[in-house]
C-alpha cells in the first residue's frame, strides 16, 4: 500500500485560522472577552472540509493503486491519531473535576466521558439540547462532539469509496448527489430542530465531502494554482469568523460560505505563507507563530475549552482580560 500526502503549507495555515477562531470563539462566549468572533465555531467547519480531502485523497489512492482499501489500516491509524491524546483529556478531565468540581459537575463529566469513549458526544448533547456555547453550563467536554461527528462518518466513508468504485459509478456525480442531499436537510433542519442540525453527523456530512469534491476536482483538472489564491480567501474567512453575525440564518449563510471557500483554496491554491529562509524579521516570526499553531491544532482544540471552563469556575470573579490570559497561556503550553 502507498499513497502521498504531500505537505502544503495553505492547509498548515487553515489549522492554524481554523483552531485560532475557535478558540476566540470560547473566549467570547464562555469570558466575554470582546464582542468579536461570535461566529469563532465555523473553524470547525474548515477543518470538516480538510480533513475530508485528506482522506478521501488517502482512500481513492488506494483503490486506484490495490483495486481495494486496507479498512483495518485505515482504522487503526484512525484510533493512533484520536484515541492517545482524548484519552488523557477524558482521565484529565475526571481528575480535575474530582479536585475542583462539585458532585453535579462530577456526574455530567461521567456522562460526557462515556459518551466520549463510545464516540457519541455529539448525539449526547444533541439528545439533552446543550446549546453549543452556552454560557451558564459546565460541559469541559463538549467541544469533542465534532470528533463524534468525524468518527461516525468515517465509520461508513470507506466503504462508501469502496461501493463507488465497485459498482463503477462515477464518483463525482455521486459525491455531490449527496452532498446536496446532506446540505439541504442541514438547512431545513437548522429551522426546525437546531440542535439537530448542529450535532447530527449525517448532517454535517456535506461540509466533508466538500473536502472529497476538492480533492476530486484537483485530480480531475490537474495540478492547477491560480496564483495567490490565499490573499483574497484567508482575509475573507478570517472577517467572517471576527465579524459575522450569530444569527440562524446568518450562521447557515456564513457556514456554506466558509466551506466554500475552504474548497476554493483546496482545490486550486497550494502556496500558503511559507516561513522565510533569511535571517529573523518580524515577519518571519509571525511566520514561525502561525505554523507552532498549526502543528498544535489538534491538541489545542482538545485542550481548550476544558481549560477555559476550569478557569471560569475556579477564579470567578476576576478580569476578563486575566481568565483568557490563563486559558492562553495554560491551552498553548
Amino acid at each position: 500500500m502507498s499513497y502521498s500526502l504531500d505537505f502544503r503549507h495553505d492547509i498548515h495555515n487553515l489549522r492554524a485560522i481554523a483552531v485560532s477562531s475557535v478558540f476566540l470563539y470560547h473566549l467570547h462566549t464562555e469570558l466575554q472577552f470582546s464582542q468579536f468572533f461570535k461566529v469563532g465555531f465555523l473553524g470547525v467547519d474548515i477543518f470538516f472540509v480538510i480533513s475530508g480531502y485528506l482522506i478521501s485523497k488517502i482512500l481513492v489512492e488506494q483503490v486506484e493503486q490495490n483495486g481495494k482499501i486496507n479498512f483495518s489500516e485505515f482504522y487503526k491509524r484512525r484510533v493512533k491519531r484520536i484515541i492517545p491524546a482524548t484519552l488523557f483529556l477524558l482521565i484529565l478531565v475526571n481528575i480535575t473535576t474530582a479536585f475542583f468540581g462539585t458532585k453535579t459537575y462530577a456526574e455530567n463529566i461521567y456522562e460526557n466521558t462515556i459518551s466520549a469513549i463510545l464516540f457519541i458526544p455529539n448525539l449526547q448533547f444533541m439528545i439533552s439540547t446543550i446549546p453549543y456555547g452556552g454560557e451558564d453550563s459546565f460541559t469541559p467536554l463538549l467541544n469533542l462532539w465534532s470528533l463524534g461527528v468525524e468518527e461516525q462518518f468515517y465509520l461508513v466513508f470507506p466503504f462508501f469509496i469502496f461501493l463507488v468504485f465497485k459498482k463503477k459509478l462515477n464518483i463525482y456525480k455521486t459525491t455531490c448527489f449527496v452532498i446536496a442531499l446532506s446540505f439541504s436537510s442541514f438547512f431545513l433542519t437548522s429551522f426546525l430542530m437546531p440542535s439537530v442540525a448542529f450535532y447530527f453527523s449525517p448532517l454535517r456530512a456535506w461540509e466533508i465531502l466538500f473536502g472529497t469534491l476538492a480533492y476530486l476536482t484537483r485530480k480531475r483538472l490537474g495540478k492547477i494554482s491560480l496564483y495567490r489564491l490565499d490573499i483574497f480567501c484567508i482575509p475573507a474567512l478570517i472577517f467572517i469568523m471576527a465579524f459575522g453575525n450569530g444569527s440562524a440564518v446568518g450562521s447557515v449563510i456564513l457556514n456554506l460560505i466558509v466551506v466554500f471557500l475552504t474548497f476554493i483554496l483546496l482545490t486550486y491554491n497550494d502556496v500558503g505563507l511559507k516561513l522565510p529562509k533569511t535571517k529573523r524579521n518580524k515577519k518571519g516570526a509571525f511566520l514561525k507563530s502561525v505554523q507552532y499553531i498549526a502543528s498544535i491544532s489538534f491538541s489545542l482544540y482538545l485542550f481548550h475549552y476544558p481549560i477555559i471552563q476550569f478557569v471560569k469556575i475556579n477564579f470567578f470573579g476576576y478580569s476578563t482580560l486575566f481568565l483568557s490570559a490563563i486559558s492562553l497561556i495554560l491551552s498553548i503550553f
